[in-house]
């Protein structure tokens, strides 16, 4: 796709993909519910829009911090300026802390979820805050 009649190959929109993430989770042994272990993408470009629903059913070996599988890696610019906001709505899981934040870092193929405690300082949420209930719902974009 071209637009304003400009036929130039750099100014072609060719790059669109819709598809399935097969979600890998980090920081403990999971077991994911068969129905909610995958996130819906869409790829315009460079641009990345990735939601979907995480359902737990059993949690094992707590390793550290928390991680969720992406299906394409995050640019790597120049100033952080890769780094990406999104929503992470979550029940049944156990964390001290007044909100969670959840984002990425120059080239990861990975989202952590940070937790800040009272305007302070951040942490990241881990593996161990996890039960056999828990679930999470996440929206996010980003640059490839």
């Amino acid at each position: 796709i071209t637009f304003n009649g400009d036929t130039a190959t750099a100014n072609a929109l060719d790059d669109y993909e819709e598809g399935v993430h097969a979600v890998t989770l980090g920081g403990a042994s999971f077991t994911m519910h068969t129905d909610k272990n995958s996130l819906q993408y869409t790829k315009v470009g460079r641009l990345v829009t990735l939601s979907g629903e995480i359902s737990v059913t059993a949690v094992s070996s707590p390793t550290g911090t928390f991680t969720i599988s992406i299906p394409f890696t995050v640019a790597d610019t120049s100033d952080l300026a890769e780094r990406f906001q999104g929503t992470f709505s979550c029940q049944n899981i156990n964390f001290a802390g007044d909100y969670l934040n959840i984002g990425s870092y120059a080239g990861q193929d990975q989202m952590t979820v940070q937790i800040t405690t009272d305007n302070s300082g951040w942490t990241y949420l881990h593996g161990n805050t996890f039960s056999s209930t828990s679930e999470f719902v996440v929206s996010v974009q980003y640059i490839t």
